[in-house]
Order: structure tokens, then C-alpha cells, then sequence
């Protein structure tokens, strides 16, 4: 998974965003993907303490502490990152902020099992590509994976320690929505890795609830046998008479109308991912449109079809 953002774009972001918010975001974004870490200790031949495993949620290895004859030098406790952990976090975290993110990792682990790194080091800039077998020997070309990427090393002794953040009652997904509210979607979803990952941590129904708080005045107005769904009087659902049983009508471009207003054009974009849902979610707060099907529109002149499908 890439992060399509570049560096500049990434520091003007970030300018007004405190440390401390970061560091909460970045916490929190460790606890979703890997979940409660385990440790366990590795001893040598002489029964001497070499280096610590730390395991996530499932067992898998996510990092090493290398103790000083076994670390990189200078260091006396070098967390080392599985190429596995570092791939995965590249896709959520940009990694442009190097020694704050790298101070706040070990912290956590610090935190957590009580052993004060001094280092860190892991990868980023993962590049993948299909390649093929030069053995001439070999009748068929073998295909594989070739990954190239850069490794960060960081020696963190002799900085300050980052303060403590002074959002306690926060979790990643209320920080992330807070975000939404102040910072819009667009740069709240660049900061970890695009939309499609905001969704994923923030989670559908949190994501359908912020849209919802978009229409002020939903109300149904009956035309003849036709009930109509209104945000005040701008239509957005319209359900036919039931004798003839036609499908429930929506009406995009007017629903999106309502979200640019608090959101800005940026929305759009989240709500065309969760418009289906977000459409089913209308439909069981006024049960009275219920009908199987539903086509949606691009507006109330009915010309252009976006969508079909079955509630």
C-alpha cells in the first residue's frame, strides 16, 4: 500500500497539528494494527540475555530489542522492526517525521514492558516488482518478489523525552474525527495513507453518523400516494405510489449538496464509497420509504442513473 503524498505536502499539513496530537494519532493507529504486544527473552549459549521478541495480537513477530553486543553501534537496546511491521505501518503512517515518530515508538514499548531503547531502526520506501530467474540452466524462468527499500537508523540517547500527551480520553477514531471536523477530509486522510484507510479505522457506521449530522431538517412530505424525504424542502429520497412498485428514487447530486456545505467537495469522495449505506441507513430512520429496489440519480430530473441495487 503506497502513500501517494509528498514531503512538502506532508510538513504543511502537519505544521498545525501539536506533537502531542500526533503522537496520540500514531499510538493509537499501533494498538489498531497490532493489538495487545507480548514479549518473550532469548538467551545465548552461555545462558546470557541477547535480544527480546515482541509478538502482536496474532502471534506474528513485530519487532526485536537487540541488546549492545548484538545491536548497531552505540547502541545499548536497539528496537529493530520486522520488514513485515514496517511495511505495514508505511502504509498508514508517513514515515517524513522520523525521529518523532521514532520517539514516540519507543515510548510505547517503554510503556509497556518497562525497557528504555535507545535506538530504532526499520524500513520504508518499499518498491516491489515481478522478476524473473537468469539461470540459464533453468528451462522455465521462475518468477519472484524483488523488494527494495531503504532502512532508517535512529539514535534517540541524549534528546528530550516527548511530553506526554495531554489527550488522555481520546481514541484513534475520535482523534481521527475530530480531524475530519477541523483539518476537513482530505488532509485527514492523507495523514493516514488515503480514504480507503480512513474508513477502515474510523469504521462505516462513525463515518455514515458524520454524514448524517449534515441534514438539520429531515422531513416526509406525502404528494398524493408518493412520499417524498426532504431536507427541508430540498428533496433527496422519493418513493413512487406502492401500486405500481417501483423502485425508491435518490437524488445524488442533492445529498451532496448538503455535505459540501459543512464538509466541502472533498466529501464526495467519502460518500460515494458508503453511499449505499448510507442510503440504507435513511431508509430505517423513515421506514415508511421502505421498498426492495433502488435507483439513484443524479438529480430530480431523472435523465442520468448512478446506481442501482436492492435494499
Amino acid at each position: 500500500m503506497k502513500i501517494i503524498i509528498t514531503e512538502s505536502q506532508y510538513i504543511t499539513i502537519t505544521e498545525d497539528i501539536e506533537k502531542e496530537r500526533y503522537k496520540k494519532l500514531v499510538s493509537e493507529l499501533l494498538k489498531t494494527l497490532f493489538g495487545e504486544l507480548t514479549i518473550e527473552h532469548e538467551y545465548d549459549d552461555s545462558g546470557d540475555l541477547s535480544h527480546y521478541h515482541i509478538y502482536d495480537k496474532h502471534g506474528e513477530e513485530f519487532a526485536d530489542i537487540y541488546l549492545k553486543s548484538f545491536a548497531n553501534k552505540g547502541c545499548k537496546k536497539d528496537l529493530t522492526l520486522t520488514q513485515e511491521s514496517s511495511e505495514k505501518l508505511e502504509g498508514y503512517i508517513p514515515y517524513f517525521r522520523h525521529k518523532l515518530f521514532s520517539k514516540v515508538l519507543i515510548e510505547l514499548i517503554d510503556d509497556k514492558f518497562k525497557i528504555k531503547c535507545d535506538c530504532i531502526q526499520y524500513d520504508y520506501n518499499f518498491q516491489r516488482e515481478v522478476r524473473y530467474s537468469d539461470d540459464e540452466d533453468d528451462d522455465d524462468e521462475e518468477e519472484y518478489e524483488y523488494v527494495n527499500y531503504d532502512t532508517r537508523k535512529y539514535n534517540i540517547k541524549k534528546k528530550k523525552k516527548i511530553k506526554e500527551s495531554v489527550i488522555k480520553e481520546d481514541n484513534l477514531k475520535t482523534t481521527l474525527l475530530n480531524m475530519i471536523e477541523t483539518d476537513g477530509w482530505e488532509d485527514t486522510s492523507e495523514l493516514v495513507g488515503g480514504y480507503e484507510n480512513l474508513l477502515n479505522i474510523v469504521g462505516e457506521d462513525k463515518i455514515i453518523n458524520l454524514l448524517l449530522s449534515c441534514f438539520s431538517d429531515l422531513n416526509v412530505k406525502k404528494m398524493g400516494n408518493d412520499i417524498i424525504l426532504r431536507d427541508n424542502h430540498l428533496p433527496i429520497l422519493e418513493k413512487p405510489s406502492s401500486f405500481w412498485g417501483l423502485p425508491l428514487k435518490v437524488f445524488n447530486d442533492n445529498i451532496e449538496i448538503r455535505l459540501e456545505v459543512k464538509f466541502g467537495s472533498d466529501i464526495t469522495k467519502v460518500y460515494r464509497n458508503v453511499r449505499r449505506e448510507f442510503i440504507k441507513e435513511l431508509v430505517s430512520l423513515f421506514p415508511d420509504l421502505y421498498t426492495s429496489d433502488v435507483n439513484v440519480y443524479k438529480d430530480n430530473g431523472l435523465y442520468v442513473k448512478y446506481d442501482s441495487f436492492s435494499l
